[in-house]
Parts: structure tokens; sequence; C-alpha cells
């Protein structure tokens, strides 16, 4: 058999995007159609103009005047019924027609085309006159959850007898019982049952509390559902309820702290880019990626796109078990995310909506005085790195006559100087309102929400403005048919300034003198460049890059899928689902001509020099498109043999396509600032260019659970893919899994007198795919155009064009290998629960560019399979849940770890180095991106024991207060060279224990969260840009003023010079652990308190939930890390830590939840 993945054609996406927007305009109709009676009846609302008294007949009139239903029953029904006493305000007309109707023995009826048909009761045959009713006592209330949340559906039953009603949408209830004393019972599926004495209480709140053996009962797995006890994978879900009282940007951050052996950390502060990166158990792969699959609603999607309100649920896979379903995408993981869907039942309106300011949560903190600067920075530049140890190795600052006119021009002006930090970074407004409506008939049901969020950033000229939108469709056609649809949106406009440093806003505020202004009184902007000799740097000026130039990012992504669901027989499924996603992508980056001008020729000599800047206006437009089709078809089958042997089996087959074109277009030059598009562009200055990206997928899968008794669990998966990454002969992946479990608990031997409710042993073995990796095409030889081979054809130059890289044939997956033993049990009436993993991988074949010595010109490596790394670790979650009285608390927590050590590299090389300026090491023995640095020890205390010591780079200039480093090879130098034998491995480039903890209190409608997330055990490596004064001749860390021996003789720093970074063979300072620090930290990610009004209180204002509340995200921070790095940072980068990203905010905000 043949397939031909990697080609395209346009039918078949224009056919995908038909049949869903076909099925979609029915569902629409028939959920809309389905659903207005129900709605309109237990929504609609009577207005009572004044207090009054009146018969049941006129009650009638009134509501057949204010609406559209019409009464029918016998004239002289409501004859001798006593009158009804109306309050003026505004009713329902269920509950007008409850009260005026609750004297009468007689029922009512809706039937079609709006008729409310009344009826007498009958009790039996028997007359009234002949039966002696007892009396009868009504008892009212609603039902809700800790949170305060209705629970519509609840059961409520008159102990010891069949007398019951249920509760409505709202949670509410009324029920007559015999006496006063009786006792209800109260329940609810996935809450404990409740007993409540009423005890002449006829107006209850009945509080219920969720059940410990209800919890998660039910957990999303691939392409489907499995019951909680019967997993024998490593699965965690989390519900809404987890995250929702936390104000989120974005959906990447509802994970954060909440899921054993989940690492998530946030890559920025900056509105628009503060996306997470998200790590299953570590690290594993140091040439591919270690991201895990994300599948929203079984269709892989971006997290951060997805409006955290329409989450429902967030199933994290780990193990193989788990994963394998998805085969050559899930070496990471998998994360399984599904929206809210309908329900049957009176729809609902929610609207939440917060408010609230951001800043920093940690900022260096830098010398703002010009004159400390100025001093500082002489007395560096009289303190030699080179040559004569007892001569300056420059000018100072300013000479004497342009220092005095400096200090006349501080007195004149009331300068103080510039705080570039303050400049750049302020406090920003952030608000956002989410509207939902969901709802159902007895066959259609729907979800729909709408989002708006706007972020200003907390760094100047940054912010972001994002809406979504959602529509959720269900629909039960027949008794065998269901089909269903969902349409999404996403927009989001960022905002930014074009900087083309590699480090940001942050990176240049921390490279600016504070001797000179923002602007001068002309408004020309400022250069950095101030001293004499030659030294310092013209650093851009983080404030005229935020007003003259502009970076716009709009994305819009669309979705929208259709299912059909088939069930010819009980229990067989058969479904078909169809999807369809768009990203267009468009960015504008604009510069406006601007100069900077240096300031010290003015206190020199009395005129200004232009310093640097942007001569020349230039525009930058690029629109990507990208447009991913699915097609899938499961079968899915469960079924029993004597209810002794349980069976569910799923097959299943699927094609996917994704595919993204690039084009960009621009000029150095154009004609008309202002006018920001392509036709404005010089044809002189024009550049222009593209690409194109296409991969295709085709899989068959298929998973058998077996069940014994409840007690024994036996699961198996395998997956065959296929993908256009690799040559045809090498297309197919096969991953298998095979999994076990044991439910000790149902033994008859496992007797604990109810102190262990629930205890089960799994374990799993199995095999998954990384395809992302190596690029997309690894097995064609690439060719591009090159001067560099240009040749002459008939005595004219040619451009010549060549291969620059080598084709693999035999290149595969990277596979990993993974087993887990797990135990997980519940105890203490179900209060508290436990989960404990153990895991171990080998990820090989991973794919690295394999060095052949005399390859020609230019050649890259080819990339083949060689490498291998293993890694294990552990993770433990546990929870306790209780209530005393009105009182009700949750506690929850989870530890985890994680290793990895290299196994092979390539051939006979056992050794990478990689990483600024070397400092990452992979080799064999070690995990991967281990920093390699020089041992520092201490600082020198004479210049006799410095120049005893081995010297630095061939110089021998160091002295008294600078670093002392150990000569590892003994040669009488130290060299920070990358491969130099003085660098060792040392430090933690992982964390011991990435941890989090949540706790949560509920009395009589105040509730109280807080949660907490952190690691402990690992080592970051700043660079000089961290921890150097007058890095890249920029500012001063004010620690330096009051920990170096400079300023203090007692100080851990050393002493300050102007070239102590390390550049090329200059400076005193080198990549050492003398900058290692530990990096752990606790972070109190969010703090919220909230008060649910009483529903005796809303209901008369028509509202059945109104929930207001104060929050605090990023409040506190405990951590060793020196004063303005944020610790917080992601897996994988060998532990370095930079001013290289805007940090993470700090948000107060106060928000209310109201539900009509």
């Amino acid at each position: 058999m043949k397939i031909k993945l990697i080609q395209s054609r346009s039918f078949v996406r224009m056919r995908v995007l038909f049949m869903i927007m076909r099925t979609f305009i029915f569902l629409l109709c028939t959920t809309v159609f389905g659903i207005t009676t129900e709605k309109s009846f237990s929504q609609e609302k009577i207005i009572i103009d004044a207090n009054k008294v009146v018969s049941v007949d006129e009650v009638f009139d009134i509501i057949q005047n204010q609406t559209k239903y019409r009464f029918l029953y016998p004239d002289d029904l409501f004859a001798d019924a006593p009158q009804v006493q109306l309050q003026k305000g505004v009713i329902g007309v269920d509950e007008l027609l409850k009260q005026s109707l609750s004297k009468s023995a007689v029922e009512f009826e809706l039937s079609r085309k709006n008729r409310i048909v009344i009826r007498e009761r009958h009790i039996n045959s028997v007359s009234t006159e002949e039966v002696l009713l007892p009396q009868q006592y009504e008892v009212s209330g609603t039902v809700t959850d800790q949170t305060g949340q209705p629970l519509p559906g609840a059961n409520i039953v008159e102990k010891g007898t069949a007398n019951g009603v249920t509760a409505d949408f709202d949670g509410n209830f009324s029920i007559d019982v015999a006496n006063e004393n009786v006792t209800l019972v109260v329940s609810y599926i996935g809450y404990a049952t409740k007993e409540v004495p009423i005890r002449g209480e006829f107006n209850l709140n009945v509080v219920l509390e969720e059940s410990a053996a209800g919890l998660e009962e039910v957990v999303v797995v691939g392409y489907g559902t499995q019951s909680k006890d019967a997993l024998t994978g490593s699965v965690a879900q989390i519900k809404s309820d987890d995250f929702n009282k936390r104000p989120l940007t974005n959906a990447s951050q509802a994970l954060q702290g909440l899921a054993a052996g989940v690492h998530v950390s946030q890559l920025s502060g900056e509105p628009g880019q503060d996306v997470t990166q998200i790590t299953i158990r570590g690290i594993s792969s140091f040439t591919g990626s270690n991201s895990a699959l994300v599948l929203v609603d079984g269709i892989e999607a971006d997290l951060n796109a997805v409006n955290p309100d329409d989450i429902d649920t967030i199933s994290v896979l780990k193990d193989a078990s788990a994963t394998a379903i998805y085969g050559s995408r899930a070496a990471n993981g998998v994360i399984l995310v599904t929206t809210k869907r309908g329900k049957k039942g009176e729809g609902q309106l929610n609207i939440d909506m917060y408010s609230g300011f951001q800043t920093a949560t940690r900022l260096p903190q830098q010398v703002s005085d010009p004159l400390t600067y100025i001093n500082v920075h002489n007395m560096a530049f009289e303190v030699p790195t080179t040559g004569d140890l007892n001569g300056p190795i420059g000018a100072p600052f300013l000479s004497d006559a342009a220092l005095a006119r400096y200090q006349a021009f501080l007195d004149e002006t009331g300068f103080q100087g510039t705080d570039w930090i303050d400049e750049v970074f302020n406090t920003a407004p952030i608000n956002r309102i989410n509207v939902s409506a969901r709802g159902g008939s007895e066959k259609s049901n729907y979800f729909a929400s709408a989002s708006y969020l706007d972020q200003e950033g907390i760094s100047i000229g940054t912010g972001s403005k994002q809406g979504t939108f959602r529509l959720n469709l269900d629909s039960q056609i027949t008794e065998k048919i269901q089909i269903g649809a969902t349409v999404t949106g996403n927009y989001r406009e960022n905002i930014r300034p074009n900087i083309s440093s590699g480090g940001g806003q942050l990176f240049l505020a921390i490279r600016r003198h504070p001797t000179v202004p923002v602007q001068l009184d002309n408004g020309a902007w400022t250069g950095n460049k101030f001293e004499q000799g030659g030294f310092g740097a013209d650093w851009d000026n983080p404030i005229a890059i935020a007003n003259e130039t502009k970076n716009t990012a709009k994305e819009l992504r669309t979705l929208g899928n259709v299912y059909i669901q088939y069930e010819p027989i009980k229990d067989l499924k058969i479904k078909g689902l169809a999807s369809g996603n768009m990203t267009n992508i468009d960015i504008t980056a604009v510069n406006n001509a601007y100069d900077y001008w240096r300031v010290r020729d003015y206190f020199e000599d009395g005129t200004f020099s232009r310093a640097g800047g942007n001569f020349n206006n230039s525009l930058n437009k690029e629109h990507t498109t990208s447009f991913n089709t699915l097609l899938q078809t499961t079968i899915n089958y469960d079924f029993d043999i004597n209810q002794i042997h349980y069976f569910e089996i799923l097959g299943g087959y699927s094609e996917e396509l994704q595919r993204s074109e690039s084009l960009n277009a621009g000029t150095s030059q154009y004609n008309q600032p202002g006018i920001e598009v392509i036709g404005n562009l010089n044809p002189e200055n024009e550049i222009a260019g593209g690409s194109a990206n296409h991969i295709a997928f085709r899989s068959y899968f298929g998973r058998l659970n077996y069940d014994f008794e409840g007690k024994y669990l036996l699961t198996a998966n395998f997956r065959a893919d296929a993908t256009s990454r690799f040559a045809p002969e090498n297309r197919w992946g096969y991953f298998p899994s095979f999994s076990a479990g044991w439910i000790l608990s149902k033994e008859n031997f496992f007797n604990t007198d109810g102190l262990i409710n629930f205890l089960k042993l799994r374990g799993s073995w199995g095999e998954v795919g990384n395809q992302d990796t190596g690029g997309l095409y690894l097995y064609q030889s690439s060719v591009a155009q090159n001067a560099g081979l240009s040749y002459v054809f008939d005595n004219q130059q040619a451009l010549g064009a060549g291969p620059t890289s080598l084709a693999n044939r035999d290149a595969i997956w990277e596979t990993a290998v993974k087993k887990d033993i797990a135990l997980e049990g519940r105890l203490f009436k179900n209060r508290l629960n436990f989960n404990f993993n153990y895991f171990f991988e080998t990820r090989k074949d991973q794919l690295l560019g394999f060095p052949v010595p005399g390859l020609a010109g230019g050649l890259g490596n080819p990339v083949v399979n060689l490498a291998e790394v293993d890694a294990w670790g552990w993770d433990f979650a546990l929870g306790y849940s209780n209530s005393v009285g009105d009182f009700n608390y949750s506690v929850s927590g989870n530890l985890s770890h994680a290793e990895n050590e290299v196994i092979k590299i390539a051939g006979d090389v056992d050794r990478i180095i990689r990483g600024p300026v070397g400092t990452q090491l992979v080799e064999v023995g070690y995990p991967i991106d281990q920093p390699f640095l020089i041992v520092a020890d201490g600082l020198f205390e004479s210049h006799e024991e410095a120049q005893a010591a081995p010297i630095t780079d061939g110089r021998g200039n160091q002295t008294a207060g600078d670093i002392k480093y150990i000569d590892q090879n003994g040669d009488g130098v130290i060299s920070q060279q990358a491969a130099a034998d003085d660098k060792v491995p040392v430090g933690k480039p992982y964390p011991d224990l990435v941890y989090g903890f949540n706790i949560d209190f509920n009395y009589k409608g105040i509730d109280l969260s807080i949660q907490a997330n952190g690691v402990a055990g690992v080592d970051y490596w700043a660079t000089y840009h961290a921890v150097e004064p007058f890095s890249s001749q920029g500012g001063i860390p004010k620690r330096y003023l009051e920990e170096s021996v400079s300023f203090n003789p007692n100080g851990t720093l050393p002493r300050v010079v102007f070239q102590g970074v390390y550049h090329g063979n200059e400076g005193l300072r080198f990549p050492s652990t003398f900058d290692l620090y530990p990096g752990g930290y606790l972070r109190i990610k969010n703090i919220q308190i909230g008060y649910s009004f009483p529903q005796s209180v809303i209901s008369t204002i028509g509202l059945s939930k109104f929930r207001i509340y104060a929050n605090a995200q990023n409040p506190f921070l405990i951590t060793n890390l020196f004063d303005g790095i944020d610790p917080e940072r992601p897996l994988g980068n060998g532990g370095s830590v930079d001013f290289n990203r805007i940090p993470t905010t700090k948000i107060i905000s106060l928000g209310f939840n109201i539900a009509l």
C-alpha cells in the first residue's frame, strides 16, 4: 500500500469547511427551536403594578395580557378557590402559578402552542368529601455546593417515604411533608448524601459536600472517558473549580501548581507574551521538543488561545498507558482540555468581570544618582585590569571642567538623575469580562460564551487586547443518532516596541546611565555614551524606542468542527468527526527616523553630537496563514459477560493535514511615514521573502479495557502513525502500551475496619514517539543559491547553487520507552486521598547532527538517530476535605522529582558544549545542559595572594578583591574558552523538587482560597549582564555599594572594575561558580476572598447567584536569588538567568460573578 502524505488538495479543505458549515447551521436551528418553549416559560416574568387581592381567574388574565400563554380549564373550576394576594414587583410565571394554585386540588401542564392546560387532581376514585386529609407542612429551600453554586436536579426525599421532589435549575425546591419533625434526605451525583432534620425550620439552605468517592469519578482520557477507579494509567484531572478563582489571562496558567509531575513556568510578564512552558515529568530530549501535546475537545490546538472560562476539565496524561493512544506525538505527555457543553434545564446566563492593576513582582535596583554613578565610574577607571597595575586604564568620566559644568547643570535644573527602571516600568490596568449562556431541552443543548480582555503592559509601549467566542451545540436527532458542532474564535492584538536588542526593554534599562535625562528640552532623545576615552556604548534609549517604534501583531484563530454519532445497538457507538482550524497572523513593524544626541560633548565644549539612533523610516509586514484539517472515525463498544467480565473496546482512524505559508515585505525607507501599507515602499530598498510548511499524518489506533469483577484491570493501547516528516520507507511508527491494575480494597482479605476505603496498585509499560524534532524534510537535501558558489560563464559571473545539508532517508522517530508503577487510595471515609507514582523512561534514537570530517563547503552535519537519555523520578499528590457544621474546607498538595542522564550522544562523541559562553554541557553520565563553569574559591584577600595564583588568560593583573579561581588542569592559567579544561560540571540544572499546594475554606457564603507553588534544589548561573557593574558599559547594581569590597572591607562581592566582564581575553570575571545561585522559591500564586449573597436576598432581584471577590495574584515570593531576578524559569536552559525578559506581574483585582 502506498500513501502520499505530503500531497494536498484544496477541495479536501473546502469539503471539510462546507461540511462543518452545513452541520452547524442545521444544529443551530434544531437547538434554537428545540429549546424555545421550555426556556421561555421558565424565564418569563410578570410585572405586578400594585399590591392587590385577586381571584385565580384574574391571575390568568394578568398572565395572558403580558405573555403569549393561554389557559384551558373548566369555567367553574376556581369558583370556590381562595383569592390570591399579589405584591407589587416582578415574579416568574411558574412561581406565580404555583402560588396561585397551591390551595387548589389541581395540576397544570404546558402543552403545544403555548397552552397551559389545568385540570382537577383526582385522588384515586374517592371523592374529596370522603377523605380526611392530614395536615401538610410546606418546606422550601435551596441546594448548593460548598462554593454556593446551585445543584439543579438534586433529589429531596422525605425520609422513610416515597415523597420526593427535585431541585430546579437554580437549586430551589419546595416539598410538602407530613409533620414538622421529619428528616429530608438530599442527594446529588458526586456529592455526599445529607440528612437534614427539619425541627420546625421550613426554609432551608442545604450545602452538599463533594464526595471523595465521587470526585473525578469519570475522567477524560484519549478518545473517551473512563471510571477513575478503573484507570490503569497515570492521569491527573483538574476541574474548572480548581482554577476558576484566579483571574487568568490565558488558559495555560490554569495548570500551575495543581497537578503532580507537571512543571509550569511563565515565560514573560509582557501582555500577549505571557505564555507558559509546560513540561510533564521533566526533560528527556536535548535535541527535540519537550512540550506536551495539547488537544482541545480532541483537536490539537494552542492552549493559550482557549478562554479559561470555557474549560470544564483538564486531563494530564503522563505515562505510556495513558498516552500511547496518541503515538508519535505523545512522548512528552498529553494535555486534554474539555470545554463546557450545554445541560438539560432552564437556561442560565453568567457574567464574570474583574478590574485591577498590575505591577512587576521583581525588578533590579540600579544606582540612579548621577554623581554617585560618576564617582564609582571614575574609581573603576582608575583600577586597571590590563597592563600596569599601578596606573589608570582611561580618562575619567568627565574632565574637571566638564564635571564642574555638569554640577552647575544639576544645581540649576534640579535634575536628580534618571532611574531608567522606573521610566520603563509602571503600574498598568487590566480589565476582563466573560459572558456565557448554558441550557438545553430533552433533545438539544447549547453552551455559548464571549470574553474580552484589555491588558496594558507594565513596560512602556506594551499592551494586549483579546476577544474570544465559543458556541457548542449538541442535538439528539433520533434515539440512535446524535450530532454536534463547535465554532470558536480568538482575536488578539499585541503591541510592543520594535526592539532589535536581544534582551528587550529590561535589558536596555539596566544598560543606561543615570547621568542623562530621557530627553532634552527640545524633545531630542539622549544617547548613553557620556564618558571620555572611547569607553561606553550608546545603547538604545528604551523610552525613545517605545515612542518611535511599534510592533503590532494581529492574530485571528478560528475553529469549526462537527460530529455525528450513531448507536445501532446499545453501547455500540460509531462517531465521525471533521474539523478545520485556521490561523491568520499579521505583523507590522514600524520604525520612525530618530536620533540620539551625546550629552557629554555639551558639557565639554558646548555642542551636541549625534550618538546614534535610526537614520531612516522603515516598515516591515509579515502575513502568516495556517490551516489544519482533521478527519476522524472512532468505534466504541462496551459490554459485559455475566456481569463479571467487563470490556471496553475502541478503534479509530484519522487523517490530518497541517499547512502554513508566510510572506513578508518591507523597506529600510518608505515614502510617507504614517501610511503603513506595502504600496508605500521605496522600490530602491524593498525586501521580500516567504516560506511554506506542510505536514501530513495518517493514523490507526485502538484500545482494549478489561475489568474482572471490578478488581483486576487490564488495558492495552496501540497506535500506528505515518508522517510526511520521514522518507516513505520509514514513515510508519508503531506504539504499543500495556497496563494492569489491582484494586486491593475489594479483596475479601482486605479489612481495615473502614480506615482505608479504596486502594489500588497499578503499573504500565509502553512506547511513544516524538516526531517534533530534526526538521520537516530530513530525507531531502537542501539546495540554496550562494554568492560563494558563483562561477564565470561566457565572461560573466553567474550566481551558483549548491547543497547546504545532507539527506538522511534512514531517519526515524525519537522513541520513549516508559515504565510506571503507582499506588493510590482513599482513607477516613474518603476524606483523604493520595496518589504516588514512580516512573522510568529511556528516550532513544534522538536526532542530532553527526560530525563528519571533511564535508564540502558549508554542508551541515547530517542528522541521524544516535543520542539516548534516561529519565526517572516520582510524583505524589495528597488531598483532604471535610466539613464541620457550616464550615467547609479542603487542603491539597503535590510533590514531584525528576532527573535525567545522557547515556549516548553520537559515535565516538561523548561531549557537546553549548549555551552562552560555553556554559552548558551535554555529556555522557551527566544531566542534559549541565552547568559547565570555572570553580571559584572566594576573593583574594591581598595583592600578594593574587599575584601568586594562576593568572587569568595570560595577563596576570588580578589583585585583592578579585575572584579567586581554581586551576583545574594545573597549567598556571585560568582559561574561559568553551572547551577549557578549567571548567567542570557543577550545580543542579533541574529542581530536586517541584511542588504546589491549595487551601480552600467556605463558611456561610464567605470563601477563601490560597494557592502556592515552587521548586527546591536547583541552581541558576547568572550571566554577566545580571551581576556585573558596567556590564556592556552600562549601569551599576545598587547592591554593589553595600556588598563590594571596594566599599565594604567585609563585603562578599568583588572589587569594582570597569572592564571586569568576560569579553574576549579581557577582564577578571569569568563564568564561574561565584555567580551560581540557589534558585529555589516559594510563590504564593493566588489569594482570593469572596462573598456569595444568600438566595433569599438575590432572588428578589431576579438573580440566582451574586458573588463579589478580591484577588491577589503573585502577591508574595520567598527566594534566596538576588534582587531583581525572577526565579520562575523554564526547564531546559542550563539554569542560566539574565535580565532578558519582562518580569512576572503582580495583579490586584476586584470582581463579581452573576448568574441570571
